[in-house]
């Protein structure tokens, strides 16, 4: 299912790069997608992406809930 995504300025990361920064395995990046709690972009039938801006606001609304 893909999430409403951010386009503009915003750079597009990898699931790897995405994982490293939650400091998390790409397997939970890829829940987080599937389950609709992070944005992301698909671009093509194997691969998506997740822009910068929709990560940090991910990280900013996990903050909020602690």
């Amino acid at each position: 299912m893909q999430e409403n995504v951010t386009m503009g300025a915003d750079s597009l990361l990898t699931v790897k790069e995405a994982a490293r920064r939650l400091k998390v395995s790409t397997a939970t990046v890829y829940s987080l997608c599937e389950s609709g709690r992070l944005a992301y972009l698909r671009i093509s039938t194997h691969a998506i992406r997740i822009a910068d801006g929709d990560l940090d606001r991910f990280l900013r609304n996990c903050a909020g809930h602690r």
